[in-house]
């Protein structure tokens, strides 16, 4: 996984049994390659999160929206269901927001791979 500079490791209380990965900076991306048919990207949904765009192989795939109640490790994406290939992913954090966050916190605690 390739980090741009304003990623750091996220000190939570509530993730206690992993490790994450926290910014809020607009622009700012975590990129990773697989070779599969999908992933799953897990993090933390909560009041002070945002928003981040996928990409797959430079070409947008979703907006995905991670404000909402408190819940660590959960599965905030997931593509499925792709040709098996090597593809590489960019998750890039945003500059407009959900309007009820505090916040626009991006969180990766996971990234799982179907084979």
């Amino acid at each position: 996984m390739q980090f741009s500079s304003q990623w750091e490791r996220a000190d939570r209380d509530d993730i206690t049994d992993h490790v994450a990965f926290t910014s809020r900076q607009p622009g700012e991306s975590v990129s990773f390659q697989f070779q599969g048919t999908g992933f799953q990207w897990y993090g933390v949904r909560d009041q002070h999160a945002g928003t981040a765009t996928i990409s797959v192989n430079g070409e947008e795939v979703d907006t995905v929206n991670t404000y909402g109640s408190t819940d660590t490790n959960v599965q905030l994406f997931e593509l499925s269901d792709l040709e098996f290939d090597t593809y590489t992913v960019t998750i890039e954090i945003n500059e407009e927001n959900n309007p009820a966050s505090h916040d626009r916190n991006i969180y990766l605690s996971q990234i799982t791979i179907d084979e």
